[in-house]
C-alpha cells in the first residue's frame, strides 16, 4: 500500500518542489523591483480607481468601458490590481511577488492537465519547466501591467482542467464550470477568444475524440463543434465591448498607415522569429519596433519555412499526433496578435504574447525529445545530456533577463542594446531620468529623438517640462510652443506654460493662452480651473466666478475649483453658502488644508 501510495505521488511531490524552487530562485529578486514608467502608471500606480483598493466604486469602474484609456475591455484584469493594492498598498516588490506565484501556479496547472490527458509524468515535467523557465515568459511575469497575461492564462488552465472534467463525464454543472472559468478569462484579456479551438485541438489529441487515422465521421466532428458553440457566443459577446470604446476605434492602425501587404509580411516573419526565440532565447526586449518595410525574400522565405514544417508535421501525424497538435496551438494562439488587425501601440512582435502560445511549442519539444530518447537507445544518453544543459542555461538566462526588469532605466537600456533607434525607449528613460532630478542625462536622449524625429511633439514637451523644473522658464517656455505649434491638443502643455506665465507675473499672457488652450483641448476642466484664478488673482471676481461656475457644471467633484468658488462667495461675505462648499470640498479631499483652513475663517466671529 505504501509503494502504491508514494510512487507517483512522491514524483509530484518532488516536481512540485523542484519547479518552485527554481521559478522562486529566478524571480525571488523582483520584490525589490520597482514600477516602470510604461503602463503600470496606467495600470496601478497613478491609477486612483485601482489605488483605492476594493470597494464598490473601484469595482463599478472596473466593469465600466473607460474612453480615455485606450485599451480593450479586461474588468478582471482591473480587480486583480485592486486585490493587490489592497493587500500591499502600493509597494511594488509585493505587485511582482504575486505575479511571480501566478506564474509558478500556472506551470503547475499546466503540469497536472498535460499529465491527466496524456499520463506521461516525463514528457508533461518537461514542458511545463520549459513554460515556467523560459526566458521569453520573463516579459509577462515581471512586468506589472502584464497581470492581465498571468490571469487569463490562470483562467485558462481552469477552463481545461474543467473540460477535461465534462470530456470524463459529461453533465451540464460541469459545462457552467467551462463557461464560468472562461467567461472570467475572456473578461481578463481577449487572448481567450481562441480558446474554444484549442479545445477543438486537444480533441483530437490527446483526448482522442475524434480520431482522423480511422474513416472521417462528419457526425463527430459536428458534435464537437456544436459543443462549442456557447463558448463561441461569448466570444461574440466579447467583439461588441471594441465598439463602445470611440477612443480605441479612433486610434486603430488603419491600412493606410500600414498596408496589408507589410502586415503580412511581417506576420510570417514573426512567426519564424517566434520559434527562433523558443529555442535560442536571446536579444529579449519590451520593444521589437515595427519595420518600415521587409525584404520580399524575408517574407517569402518565412513563408516557406512555415509551409513546409506544417506539412511535414501533417505527414507525421500517425506516428506523432503532437507535432501537428503543438503546431497549431502555436500557430493558432498567436494569430490574434500576429498584427494583421493592428491596434493603437503595435510592436512587430512581443514576448509577452506568446506566454499560451509558446505551450505548443514546449509540448512539441518535450514529447518529441523524450520519443527520440525512448526509441533511439543509441541516442538516450544525448538527449539526456541535452536536456541537463538546456534547462540551466534557460534558468541561467531567464534570471538574467529577470533583472533587466529592475526599474525603467534598466529595461529601456536594455532595449537600446537590443534593437536599433525608437522613440519609446528614449522618452521613457528621459522621463525616469527627470525623476531622478538628472536633467541633463535626460535631455540627451530627449535631444536624440528630435534629432531622429524633428516633429516629436513630446519631446519637446518633456524638454520643455525639464527646463521648468530646473526653473530655466524661457528655455521652457521656447520648447513647448514648438511642441504646440506640432500638437496643439496637449492640455499638459498649456497648463506647464500658463504656471511659467503665472510665476513671472505675466498674467495677461497666462490668460490668453488659456483661452487659446480651450479652444484647443478636449479636457477643459483644469484650463478652466486655471483661467478662474487668474481672473480672481487680477480683481476680476465675477468673470472668475462664472467661470468656476462652468468648471463646476462640468466637474462637480472638482475639489480645487469647489475651493475657489467657496473663496469667492466668502470675499464677498456670503459665509453660510462659503462654508458649506469648503465642507463640501473637505468631504471629497479629507485633510485638505485649503478646505480647512476657509472653514476656521468662515467660522470665526
Amino acid at each position: 500500500m505504501m509503494k502504491r501510495f508514494s510512487t507517483p505521488f512522491l514524483k509530484n511531490i518532488l516536481f512540485i518542489i523542484g519547479i518552485t524552487f527554481v521559478v522562486l530562485y529566478i524571480y525571488h529578486q523582483t520584490s525589490s523591483f520597482d514600477f516602470i514608467n510604461f503602463d503600470d502608471p496606467i495600470y496601478v500606480s497613478d491609477n486612483q480607481a485601482v489605488k483605492s483598493g476594493i470597494n464598490y466604486e473601484s469595482l463599478s469602474w472596473s466593469f465600466r468601458i473607460h474612453k480615455d484609456i485606450c485599451m480593450y475591455y479586461q474588468p478582471i484584469a482591473w480587480i486583480s490590481h485592486m486585490i493587490d493594492v489592497e493587500l500591499w498598498g502600493l509597494d511594488p516588490g509585493r505587485h511582482h511577488l504575486s505575479s511571480v506565484y501566478i506564474h509558478l501556479l500556472n506551470a503547475l496547472l499546466l503540469f497536472f492537465i498535460l499529465k491527466s490527458m496524456t499520463g506521461s509524468f516525463i514528457k508533461s515535467a518537461l514542458a511545463a519547466s520549459l513554460f515556467a523557465l523560459h526566458p521569453v515568459n520573463v516579459d509577462a511575469v515581471s512586468w506589472i501591467a502584464e497581470r492581465k497575461t498571468l490571469v487569463s492564462a490562470f483562467f485558462w488552465f481552469l477552463g481545461l482542467w474543467a473540460y477535461l472534467l465534462y470530456v470524463h463525464k459529461p453533465k451540464l454543472s460541469r459545462y457552467l464550470l467551462l463557461l464560468f472559468f472562461f467567461t472570467l478569462g475572456i473578461l481578463t484579456k481577449p487572448v481567450m477568444i481562441t480558446f474554444p479551438c484549442a479545445l477543438l485541438l486537444l480533441d483530437i489529441w490527446p483526448l482522442n475524440r475524434v480520431d482522423f487515422e480511422k474513416q472521417f465521421n462528419f457526425k463527430i466532428l459536428t458534435h464537437l463543434i456544436m459543443e462549442k458553440i456557447p463558448l463561441f457566443i461569448i466570444t461574440g459577446l466579447w467583439f461588441i465591448t471594441p465598439l463602445l470604446s470611440p477612443t480605441l476605434l479612433s486610434n486603430e492602425t488603419t491600412p493606410e498607415i500600414i498596408p496589408h501587404s507589410l502586415r503580412i509580411a511581417n506576420a510570417l516573419v514573426a512567426y519564424v522569429k517566434y520559434v527562433i526565440k523558443f529555442f535560442v532565447p536571446v536579444d529579449l526586449s519590451i520593444l521589437y519596433p515595427y519595420p518600415k518595410s521587409i525584404p520580399a525574400i524575408q517574407a517569402v522565405s518565412a513563408f516557406f519555412i512555415l509551409f513546409f514544417v506544417t506539412s511535414l508535421f501533417i505527414l507525421q501525424y500517425k506516428k506523432k499526433p503532437y507535432l501537428i497538435i503543438g503546431w497549431l496551438w502555436f500557430m493558432g494562439i498567436l494569430f490574434p496578435t500576429s498584427g494583421l488587425i493592428l491596434g493603437t501601440l503595435w510592436p512587430s512582435m512581443a514576448d509577452r504574447w506568446a506566454y499560451i502560445p509558446y505551450i505548443g511549442l514546449c509540448i512539441i519539444t518535450s514529447w518529441f525529445v523524450i520519443d527520440v530518447a525512448k526509441y533511439r537507445k543509441n541516442l538516450f544518453l544525448i538527449v539526456l545530456v541535452m536536456i541537463a544543459a538546456y534547462i540551466p542555461w534557460l534558468t541561467w538566462a531567464a534570471k538574467k533577463q529577470v533583472s533587466h526588469w529592475a526599474n525603467s532605466l534598466t529595461i529601456f537600456q536594455k532595449s537600446l542594446a537590443v534593437i536599433d533607434y525608437h522613440y519609446l525607449p528614449h522618452l521613457n528613460i528621459a522621463a525616469e531620468l527627470m525623476h531622478r532630478d538628472f536633467h541633463k542625462e535626460a535631455r540627451k536622449h530627449l535631444n536624440i529623438i528630435i534629432e531622429h524625429e524633428p516633429d516629436h511633439a513630446k519631446a519637446y514637451y518633456n524638454m520643455g517640462l525639464s527646463f521648468f523644473q530646473t526653473g530655466e522658464y524661457e528655455n521652457a517656455l521656447k520648447y513647448l510652443a514648438t511642441a504646440r505649434k506640432i500638437d496643439s491638443n496637449n492640455a499638459n502643455n498649456y497648463l506647464v506654460s500658463i504656471l511659467i506665465l503665472k510665476k513671472q507675473n505675466k498674467h495677461g499672457e497666462a490668460t490668453r493662452l488659456c483661452e487659446q488652450a480651450l479652444e484647443k483641448v478636449k479636457k477643459k476642466d483644469e484650463i478652466l480651473y486655471q483661467l478662474a484664478q487668474l481672473m480672481s488673482e487680477t480683481g476680476k471676481k465675477e468673470a472668475a466666478e462664472l467661470k468656476v461656475l462652468e468648471l463646476l457644471s462640468a466637474a462637480p467633484h472638482h475639489v480645487s475649483g469647489i475651493i475657489l468658488y467657496a473663496d469667492l462667495l466668502r470675499q464677498r461675505n456670503e459665509t453660510d453658502k462659503a462654508l458649506f462648499h469648503y465642507q463640501k470640498a473637505l468631504a471629497l479631499s479629507p485633510g485638505n488644508e485649503k478646505a480647512t483652513v476657509g472653514i476656521s475663517m468662515c467660522k470665526k466671529p
